[in-house]
């Protein structure tokens, strides 16, 4: 059950003495240090003007979903922002913030309409979202977790971002799926291979 912004941040001072149990983002360096293949598929991605739209991931966000086919990611979104230059002659400074995708999906069938965007939100996820943190800091996460436990467990993070991109070829779909979990290694993409290593955090 999602829980009040209130509620949440009593939680986050009950835990702020404590380390979490978290986990690692291991970006694919190969992929993502070839600047030519990256372009050539933000490129190909972005044809014919496509472009992410983007929304506060919340539990009843399904109503303001389209009831389209598509690629979808969770995006974490910390509040650190830093101050960067627009240009060198800029006066006025641009808030740069840190993102961090923690899943991707796709929605849409062969036949009919029931697998949208619209459809796999509310079906899928709007029961993790906003939900209570605690189990952050006060279960472990199995050896071997579940889909489900995985996705309870860290959609609770907050601010937290629901992007998505309609498409209408299921080819493409299938496609840019699967590149996007390829190049950017999401931590929650488990059907992929494992993508989550659970342990304490360490001092740099």
């Amino acid at each position: 059950m999602a829980i009040t912004s209130d509620e949440f941040k009593r939680i986050l001072i009950k835990f702020r003495d404590e380390e979490p149990h978290s986990f690692y983002f291991e970006p694919r360096l190969d992929r993502l240090m070839d600047s030519e293949e990256c372009q050539g598929f933000s490129a190909v991605l972005h044809e014919s003007g496509r472009r992410w739209e983007r929304r506060p991931a919340t539990a009843t966000l399904a109503t303001m979903l389209p009831d389209e086919r598509g690629i979808y990611m969770f995006v974490w979104c910390p509040a650190l922002s830093l101050l960067c230059d627009e240009a060198s002659d800029s006066k006025t400074p641009r808030a740069e913030r840190f993102r961090y995708v923690l899943y991707v999906g796709k929605a849409g069938v062969e036949e009919g309409k029931t697998d949208t965007l619209k459809e796999r939100f509310k079906s899928g996820y709007a029961r993790y979202i906003g939900n209570d943190p605690s189990p952050l800091w006060t279960e472990k996460v199995p050896d071997d977790p579940k889909r489900d436990q995985l996705l309870s467990r860290y959609l609770s993070l907050r601010p937290l971002e629901f992007w998505y991109i309609i498409l209408k070829d299921m080819k493409e779909i299938h496609t840019f799926e699967k590149k996007l979990i390829k190049t950017l290694n999401p931590p929650l993409n488990k059907q992929h291979g494992r993508r989550l290593r659970i342990g304490k955090p360490e001092p740099a």
